[in-house]
């Protein structure tokens, strides 16, 4: 399970260099939103291009150990696969409980960033939470990636603190 710390927020990183996964070598250098399709990750092919995603994003890219990456959670989470135009483009996760749901684990690739995978993702999760009765989502979000997730309506409900290794905030939003 990853571990928890109270850190500052200007703490350093030094990520490991990108390396992506040879299935997910042949990506566009370039990609659109209209592409843009997200899917549940219900079959073993779907779950492999998931853990490829992470694996590629997460322990390769930030460094976070694969033991840590993952976890007992990926059990009963549901899985969510985005695709560019048919190519696995980012991934994330939901773990629910009776009016809370958690967001956690998205990934996005590096050519697909600032594309709108990450928030067609979001999307697609808060829809998911919205149609249970869901009441309230939170998040654990990487410090750079605060102003994104305020731009979907989350709000920051904590301090800093590390989770694995890297800079972490709560967010909270309430549907």
């Amino acid at each position: 399970m990853r571990r928890l710390r109270k850190v500052m927020a200007t703490e350093p990183r030094n990520p490991s260099p990108s390396v992506v996964s040879p299935h997910l070598r042949d990506v566009p250098p370039r990609c659109s939103q209209a592409g843009i399709e997200v899917i549940l990750a219900e079959t073993e092919e779907l779950r492999s291009a998931v853990a490829d995603i992470r694996i590629a994003v997460f322990v390769r890219e930030q460094g976070i150990a694969l033991q840590e990456e993952f976890d007992p959670d990926d059990l009963r989470a549901m899985h969510v696969l985005a695709l560019s135009s048919g190519a696995p483009a980012g991934t994330a996760r939901l773990l629910r409980d009776e009016h809370l749901a958690r967001i956690g684990r998205i990934a996005v690739l590096p050519p697909y960033r600032r594309c709108g995978v990450g928030s067609a993702l979001l999307r697609f999760l808060l829809d998911h939470c919205a149609s249970l009765s869901v009441a309230r989502v939170v998040l654990h979000a990487q410090i750079q990636a605060v102003p994104f997730y305020q731009k979907h309506g989350f709000t920051v409900a904590s301090g800093p603190f590390d989770e694995a290794g890297i800079p972490h905030c709560r967010m909270e939003l309430t549907l």
